[in-house]
């Protein structure tokens, strides 16, 4: 595993130096648009996303059929080995905003031999632990907040 990781660290360490800018710039989330001491799950297809109040958003995931519930996604957000890996990849980051009841978040989408392109989500705050996100394929989509004791880190290489 050790290997893999070192392997992504250097695709990645040259990837990096190709990736497309966000669009987005980081900005601080004003305390109280929705919570963010966990993360937010579709039901439908079990994609999660982890925000900080830095403006970084984590993940953007669909999980595994073995791994669709609630349980599996909690257990993934507090493993180091994962969050190990998600540090190597620009595909696993983000920036967001919040304007109003408005979101918007833009991630770095990985292609065939390490192209990134820049994949935009837009969305509401229906309340502090519901939002409303439009999902290719799915339409509009309901994610519903999590808690997690222990929340990933949002530093990484790619967003400075």
């Amino acid at each position: 595993m050790q290997k893999v990781i070192m392997l992504l660290s250097l695709f990645t360490a040259i990837a990096a130096c190709s990736l497309p800018k966000l669009g987005l710039s980081k900005q601080d989330v004003k305390p109280n648009s929705f919570k963010i001491q966990g993360f937010y799950y579709s039901k439908t297809d079990y994609t999660n996303f982890v925000f900080f109040e830095n403006g970084v958003v984590l993940g953007g995931f669909t999980e595994s059929m073995k791994d669709r519930n609630i349980y599996a996604i909690s257990k993934s957000w507090t493993d180091k080995e994962r969050l190990k890996f998600y540090q190597a990849i620009p595909y696993a980051w983000g920036l967001f905003q919040v304007n109003g009841q408005r979101l918007k978040i833009n991630k770095w989408s990985s292609l065939e031999l390490g192209a990134y392109l820049v994949s935009k989500k837009v969305g509401s705050i229906v309340n502090d632990s519901t939002l409303l996100i439009v999902q290719p394929k799915i339409g509009i989509d309901t994610f519903c907040f999590h808690y997690l004791a222990v929340k990933p880190d949002s530093t990484n290489s790619f967003i400075k």
